[in-house]
């Protein structure tokens, strides 16, 4: 009996190895390719060439986009060194030859930026950087990197160093407190004022630290410097401070960040200004106002008093005058009857200077603790016309524009009486005109009594709104010489100017602004709350 044979392995299984060791490197070939087309692509949109330089015969391997970056649409068919060097402009082809002979002897990375001249004539910015690829034996055979296109970069950089260029100058030489700051708080640039203002003398502060150069900064300003390194504008009023040389004055600040090359916060700059004259101003002049409201409330209380107080004795004055007419009837001349006449016209004038003192001192106090009437135009004035009763030979002539209005009683009626009443009073004629118009100015009504009289010369237009101040003798038209100053004062306590046209022989016309009703005690109320009051 034969011996088994032993079977050789089946071929269909050795060629089924074969064929999937094939298929792995196939796929494998395929993922390197993908990769390399991915890492093409990617590079092209960043506008990155990438070469491969040859150190034997400085033949190159490069991607399209190189050829592009010097200005080829389609790749050339031979790539060298030389070629590169022919496009690098004269003035800087010495200096990349001399970079790139160093590269190669001391085996270093090849980095610099030079500018090129395209194959459409175009001068261009580029960046190299390549690294070497050593042989066995140590040797750089090869050297490979990248180049890029970087003109429109050096452009913006370019323009971001002139507008750092022209911050500091604008820093430096500023007649404004100003201080320029690293995101450190590293001093970079100050003006003279600010070192002026701080008492820094002449010290060079460039590079110190902010708090070791002011030490005694608020904790309120530290919070701001971080806020506006966090990219905040910050804003702070005025704060007492004391400078290096122990003066302390007041300070407000204004904080703004700025931008570095990347577009990021570089730094802070902050700007000062030296308040304290106008601090000193303000607490002066607050102390003048509350002067003025303690003789304002004193005034007040004498007018009040002597218009209560004096009347007493005016009114047994003039009783007492009537009396004695009446006692002695049968032994008085014409003199003494005339002479008691003038005693009571003083009386009676002496009464209405005490009430019109009286007024004068109350204006702005109706509007502060009583509520305001509203009113009709039309009913206003046929109140004034029915109070004011003009005599025969005169009229008042209401425009339409003042029927159609609202307003508030008082103190408008008070005002449109005493211009009214004035003008009939200090009339030349026996006969004469009185105009009353309005205009609307939006939140304000402009007023206007113009009437037909002797008129006023221009030297006397300011004299006349004084206290106690008349064109005529007393003897001639009776007043107190208050009604015009007491009308612009109720006009101006409430916001409002008056002003007088007005020239001998051409009548005169009084115009005051008002405002409309609802901006009235919104000004009342603001008035009250002034004086430490409730609205």
């Amino acid at each position: 009996m034969s011996p088994p044979s032993v079977s050789s392995p089946s071929r269909p299984h050795t060629a089924g190895r074969r064929w999937k060791a094939k298929e792995t490197a196939r796929l494998s070939e395929a993922r390197v390719r993908r990769s390399e087309q991915f890492y093409e692509s990617a590079m092209e949109s960043a506008h990155v060439g990438i070469w491969d330089l040859d150190l034997i015969d400085l033949t190159v391997n490069r991607t399209l986009e190189q050829d592009r970056i010097f200005g080829y649409q389609s790749p050339l068919p031979r790539w060298t060194y030389q070629i590169f060097l022919e496009h690098v402009i004269p003035e800087d082809r010495a200096e990349v030859d001399r970079l790139f002979k160093a590269s190669i002897a001391e085996q270093t990375e090849w980095n610099f930026q030079c500018r090129i001249r395209r194959a459409d004539g175009e001068t261009r910015w580029i960046r190299i950087s390549g690294g070497h690829q050593l042989d066995s034996r140590g040797a750089a055979s090869r050297m490979a990197g990248i180049v890029q296109d970087i003109t429109e970069r050096r452009q913006e950089q370019k323009a971001l160093r002139e507008t750092q260029e022209q911050l500091r100058l604008f820093v430096e030489h500023s007649p404004a407190a100003l201080a320029m700051f690293d995101k450190g708080l590293r001093t970079l640039h100050v003006s003279r004022r600010w070192m002026t203002d701080y008492g820094l003398g002449d010290r060079d502060l460039r590079g110190l630290w902010l708090y070791d150069v002011l030490p005694d900064l608020p904790d309120k300003w530290k919070e701001s410097h971080r806020r506006a390194l966090a990219g905040e504008v910050v804003r702070n009023e005025a704060e007492l401070f004391r400078g290096a040389d122990g003066t302390e004055q007041f300070v407000r600040s204004e904080l703004r960040p700025w931008h570095d090359d990347e577009g990021g916060i570089g730094g802070i700059l902050i700007f000062s200004e030296d308040v304290t004259e106008r601090k000193k101003a303000e607490a002066e002049l607050l102390r003048h106002t509350k002067a003025l409201e303690r003789s304002n409330q004193e005034l007040d209380a004498f007018a009040y008093a002597a218009s209560h107080d004096l009347k007493a004795p005016l009114r047994v004055i003039r009783n007492t005058s009537l009396w004695l007419e009446e006692d002695l009837a049968q032994h008085l001349t014409p003199d003494s009857l005339e002479n008691m006449q003038l005693l009571r016209s003083r009386v009676r004038r002496m009464e209405r200077l005490l009430e019109d003192l009286l007024e004068y001192s109350r204006i702005g106090r109706d509007l502060e603790t009583r509520p305001p009437e509203a009113i009709s135009g039309a009913a206003l004035m046929a109140d004034i016309i029915g109070l004011v009763a003009p005599p025969e030979g005169f009229t008042v002539a209401v425009d339409p524009s003042v029927a159609a209005i609202k307003a508030y009683r008082m103190p408008l009626h008070q005002v449109l009486v005493n211009l009214i009443s004035n003008a009939i009073k200090h009339h030349d004629k026996k006969t004469g005109r009185i105009e009353v118009s309005v205009e609307d100015l939006g939140t304000r009504l402009r007023f206007s009594v113009k009437d037909d009289g002797p008129g006023i010369s221009p030297q006397f237009h300011e004299q006349i709104f004084k206290m106690f101040q008349t064109l005529r003798p007393r003897d001639q038209v009776e007043g107190s010489g208050l009604g015009l100053a007491i009308v612009r004062k109720h006009v101006e306590s409430l916001g409002g100017a008056i002003k007088l046209e007005s020239a001998v022989g051409q009548g005169s016309n009084f115009s005051f602004t008002w405002p409309k009703g609802e901006f009235l005690t919104q000004h009342s109320k603001a008035q009250l709350k002034r004086k430490g009051g409730t609205a």
